[in-house]
């Protein structure tokens, strides 16, 4: 993991395998992040129905679409995103 390696930033990473297993992480654990790195296809949820439950729960979380799906890219919108990053 890169960012293990900054030690001059107090970096923590999380990662999770669903939408629904970073909403628990909201929810159950009371986690809160800073920035939220979203996959659009995932299992269950995909990203922009996770995007829209996180915005419930946190409206200042910075939020970037990582994709190889460009089509999302105007729907993702709605979700007010920091960026969207197209995969290779």
């Amino acid at each position: 993991d890169y960012f293990a390696h900054c030690s001059e930033y107090r970096i923590e990473t999380e990662t999770f395998e669903s939408g629904e297993a970073l909403i628990d992480a909201y929810d159950i654990k009371g986690c809160v992040f800073d920035v939220l790195f979203i996959d659009m296809e995932m299992g269950g949820m995909n990203g922009i129905e996770t995007a829209n439950a996180i915005r419930t729960r946190d409206e200042g979380v910075s939020i970037v679409f990582v994709t190889s799906h460009e089509e999302y890219a105007i729907e993702s919108f709605q979700c007010n995103p920091l960026r969207f990053l197209k995969k290779p």
